[in-house]
């Protein structure tokens, strides 16, 4: 069985879902409610995270949070583990499992999805036909966002707030979302992301070497390096297309293109000497001359363009 695949990083945003095992409920009681939003307090000030939303369901939950120091595998595995223990010693019949295998996340580009993800969010009731309006479910932070008598010391309602710019337009968001079919399950790429190619790609280059992991039995691998290779092409052709129009000479085009693939494009030698036609040893010395030559000119670029 494929592995999923996780990726932490500072100041990352995270869907975050668990449910229970064999669909069985995670809260019997008001209780156990209770008890979880105090792990939830509780993870905030252990692991310095940042709550956005939440949504308690009766066999499963929805967090919306953000890892400043990188540590979402250790949040989950204390509050999963910390409310199991809860669970099987408050019901001492139920024993094994709690929670349905791993728990499910996503990474959020949080500029392009988080008016949705938090409609998502507080929408589960509703689109579970428990309730018929998110403000009628005691267990979201929906409730907080309207009424600010109800506010939790642990969500961090100024940011997501500033995202909307007022609680008039938050609310409306949701109201006019209602009947949205919208699912990040479906929506996710590669499994685990929720973003644009470039945030996936940006991500990617940043915290994963894609060309050592590829071998490994992990989820989505192989549309991350489908997505990756695409992206890499689009560059590549933009910044080529870029040089053909400078005023200069072939030959010249061809050291500029060799510099700049080679910088901004993480291209092998042998790649880009089959595009300007050298052998690999050739186009290392063509770049090796051209970073000289750049570096006793570093207005090279701004003068090679009318």
């Amino acid at each position: 069985m494929a592995r999923d695949l996780c990726i932490e990083f500072p100041d990352a945003f995270y869907h975050v879902c668990s449910r229970g095992i064999n669909r069985q409920k995670l809260y019997k009681q008001e209780d156990d409610f209770h008890y979880f939003l105090a792990l939830c307090r509780q993870a905030v000030a252990k692991f310095h995270i940042k709550i956005y939303a939440f949504c308690l369901m009766n066999n499963h939950y929805h967090l919306y949070l953000s890892t400043p120091e990188a540590n979402i595998s250790r949040v989950m595995k204390f509050l999963n583990q910390s409310y199991a223990t809860h669970f099987l010693k408050t019901y001492p019949d139920k024993d094994g499992h709690v929670f349905k295998g791993r728990y499910k996340r996503k990474i959020v580009d949080s500029e392009a999805y988080s008016f949705t993800l938090l409609n998502y969010i507080h929408q589960n009731p509703v689109k579970a036909n428990i309730i018929s309006s998110p403000a009628d479910w005691r267990w979201s932070s929906y409730r907080s966002y309207v009424n600010p008598e109800l506010r939790l010391d642990f969500i961090d309602y100024d940011w997501t707030l500033k995202q909307f710019g007022s609680i008039k337009s938050f609310i409306k968001f949701h109201g006019d979302n209602q009947e949205s079919s919208w699912n990040p399950e479906r929506d996710a790429k590669a499994s685990i992301f929720l973003g644009e190619e470039d945030f996936i790609v940006d991500i990617c280059d940043k915290y994963l070497n894609l060309n050592e992991i590829k071998s490994h039995n992990i989820s989505g691998i192989n549309e991350l390096i489908q997505i990756s290779n695409k992206h890499r092409k689009q560059q590549q052709m933009k910044l080529c297309s870029s040089v053909d129009l400078l005023y200069i000479d072939q030959q010249y085009k061809n050291r500029v293109k060799a510099y700049l693939l080679n910088k901004y494009c993480s291209m092998s030698l042998t790649d880009i000497g089959k595009m300007i036609g050298k052998s690999a040893n050739a186009t290392r010395m063509i770049i090796k001359r051209f970073e000289q030559q750049f570096s006793q000119n570093p207005d090279l670029f701004t003068a090679l363009i009318p």
